[in-house]
């Protein structure tokens, strides 16, 4: 699945396994898609993805949203990155979004 800047999300659990569900803006949603961006350098251990997939989220949130001082503090930016698998296939892309997710800062198994 592929999700594109503007695109909201509903948070899915089953088992450990975290994945972001499409809806639409208009229904109660957990999050919001503000950027995609592309990794850089070899594929890394899961918390050096983490600590990049972060850090180029939070500096592209402002692009989005020009007042993110006036989002709910309940919200956070939160993202997914490819498995390793996923980018030995060639998909090297973090989708980042703002919202109120229960888990930050892991692999988007399910995106």
């Amino acid at each position: 699945m592929s999700l594109a800047v503007g695109d909201c999300v509903t948070s899915s659990q089953h088992n450990e396994v975290y994945s972001a569900v499409p809806v639409s803006c208009s229904r109660p949603h957990d999050g919001e898609v503000f950027a995609t961006v592309a990794l850089t350098g070899s594929s890394g251990a899961d918390d050096v993805l983490a600590k990049q997939s972060y850090h180029q989220c939070s500096d592209r949130l402002t692009d989005y949203v020009m007042d993110d001082w006036s989002l709910p503090h309940t919200t956070g930016v939160n993202y997914y990155y490819p498995t390793r698998e996923v980018q030995q296939a060639g998909n090297r892309t973090t989708t980042c979004f703002r919202g109120r997710f229960l888990l930050m800062f892991h692999p988007g198994i399910g995106v």
